[in-house]
């Protein structure tokens, strides 16, 4: 490890209509320019000496994938802790017909 530290913020937004979960890493930013290319499968941040992962580049194109499936979205916002992505979900995800079928006939 690097020795960075992450922190986990969570909080409902003004409206309340979504949940804000910030998650921030004390280790060095991401460039603006990059920043949405990192969302893209198979894209890994900028690495330099040492700090290599030997991940594939999969996990934030997933976790984009899992945001927008569920209403919401992420993205990394400017914060002088660290990198931030900050993930945005619906307090209450819009359900079509089946779906409230299926919660009602589960209880």
């Amino acid at each position: 490890m690097d020795g960075a530290d992450v922190v986990v913020e969570a909080h409902v937004d003004h409206s309340g209509e979504h949940v804000i979960t910030n998650i921030i890493n004390s280790g060095s930013q991401i460039p603006k320019d990059v920043r949405q290319k990192i969302f893209q499968r198979f894209v890994k941040g900028i690495t330099t000496r040492g700090s290599e992962s030997g991940g594939t580049g999969l996990g934030l194109s997933i976790a984009k994938w899992a945001a927008t499936l569920h209403g919401g979205s992420i993205h990394v916002v400017d914060d002088a802790r660290g990198v931030n992505f900050e993930i945005v979900l619906p307090m209450h995800p819009h359900l079509d017909h089946d779906d409230m079928q299926q919660l009602e006939s589960a209880e």
